[in-house]
């Protein structure tokens, strides 16, 4: 092998390894109704977080779906807009949040994968009126 093309090789690995560790430890989310960061929190299987709105009001009583592999669990924010919820699978899907009959899809695996092995705690804040406020 040439010189040119054994460097050639390690290059393309150490960019792909780049991506790849960009990638799977980015812990921002951002679309143009949400803004999710996260951190590992140490608390095994444990999904925790805390939602505020586009003036940074916390959200009550806003429904969260953790989705999982294995189905998945539900969980409510309280009154200071923060949530807890134990999950049964290390993976986490996706994460579904609402109020009532309005409900919308956040993120799915191919833009997380998120592992709960560690546990995580989310910082969602709503970029315009959370589902089901009055505008």
């Amino acid at each position: 092998m040439s010189i040119k093309k054994l460097l050639f090789t390690i290059g393309c690995f150490v960019f792909g390894a780049m991506i790849f560790v960009i990638w799977f430890t980015k812990k921002t989310y951002n679309s143009s109704r949400v803004s999710i960061s996260w951190s590992y929190e140490g608390q095994p299987y444990v999904v925790m977080g805390s939602v505020v709105d586009q003036k940074g009001k916390p959200v009550p009583d806003l429904f969260i779906d953790l989705e999982t592999d294995s189905g998945g669990v539900s969980a409510f924010t309280d009154e200071y807009g923060t949530f807890i919820q134990r999950v049964d699978h290390p993976e986490l899907i996706g994460i579904e949040l609402g109020k009532g009959a309005q409900k919308e899809a956040v993120f799915f695996r191919p833009v997380m994968g998120l592992r709960l092995d560690e546990g995580i705690a989310f910082d969602i804040k709503f970029k315009s009126p959370p589902p089901g406020a009055s505008p």
